[in-house]
């Protein structure tokens, strides 16, 4: 468990947990030149998206790395800013080494960008060690994952058909122009390896554009043991997490059977009612569990 690891086994477990999340929702970015037209200094920044529920988990990640900002948007999200030389120097150091996806083409430029100026830090190469060995993962599903169930109501009001999924999407091709690190399907293939569900590839048109992405979809009960085995070793931080402990209950309501009485019916719907967007109340405790308080 996170909160009984070493000092430096904490480390590399948040260094792999905020690679994930910011290879899902973050971007790393670098300026071309390092000065713009009117001769002011350009310095590279990290943000990552989060939806506005997870500001508790935006403020702590703040608190761990020493400075941040949020920025508050209309929407339904917040943007999390790294914009301050120390900050970005301990999130290199944390993450390099441990990115997984074709995004560890943005972070070599960060290094660059700064071995420019006399830095040393090494061009580490991508993780290749097994998915089930470290919190990447995590960090990857607060970002792209989400939990879903529903089911039906028989003539006698009980609860049947349920459906109960895991579901993990990220588009097929990476924006830069790299041949050899353009594409997300061998990442997609250790997922589907760990959790035993094949990829899926969907495409949609959305205002006259297509969108390609790989999924991630686990429906039999023994691709759902394997994602809870792995999120109970590893948890992720956001509000997911909550999600994730609903959907653990359902999956036990299945496997007892419980499910078909009034009670057990009635619990499932009270758990429909709170669950995703329709959730209202927020408990943060698991925050207490969080891989560092500071280093």
């Amino acid at each position: 468990p996170a909160q009984s690891a070493e000092p430096e086994l904490k480390i590399n477990l948040l260094g792999s947990w905020l690679a994930g999340l910011i290879e899902g929702d973050g971007s790393i970015i670098v300026p071309s030149v390092s000065r713009d037209s009117k001769g002011r200094l350009r310095y590279p920044a990290i943000k990552i998206v989060f939806t506005s529920e997870d500001i508790p988990l935006v403020k702590l990640l703040i608190s761990v790395i020493g400075s941040g900002s949020i920025e508050y948007n209309k929407g339904n999200y917040v943007v999390l800013w790294f914009r301050d030389l120390n900050s970005i120097h301990k999130i290199i150091n944390l993450i390099n080494g441990k990115i997984r996806t074709p995004k560890i083409e943005a972070l070599h430029r960060l290094i660059q960008w700064y071995n420019k100026m006399n830095y040393n830090f090494p061009l580490l190469g991508l993780d290749y060690s097994p998915l089930n060995s470290n919190s990447w993962l995590a960090g990857f599903s607060d970002a792209d994952a989400n939990f879903h169930f529903d089911f039906k109501l028989n003539t006698f009001g009980r609860a049947i058909d349920i459906n109960i999924r895991y579901l993990l999407v990220q588009r097929q091709e990476y924006n830069k122009d790299d041949i050899n690190k353009t594409t997300y399907f061998p990442l997609f293939t250790e997922v589907s390896n760990l959790f035993q569900t094949p990829v899926r590839q969907r495409t949609r048109t959305l205002n006259k554009k297509t969108f390609s992405s790989y999924e991630i979809l686990t429906t039999n009960f023994k691709s759902i043991e394997l994602v809870i085995n792995y999120f109970e070793k590893f948890p992720m931080y956001s509000s997911k997490h909550l999600n994730f402990k609903s959907w653990c209950r359902v999956y036990n309501l299945i496997i007892s059977q419980d499910y078909k009485s009034e009670l057990g019916t009635k619990e499932l719907q009270v758990l429909k009612d709170n669950f995703n967007k329709n959730r209202t109340k927020f408990n943060w405790d698991h925050l207490n569990n969080f891989y560092l308080d500071n280093f």
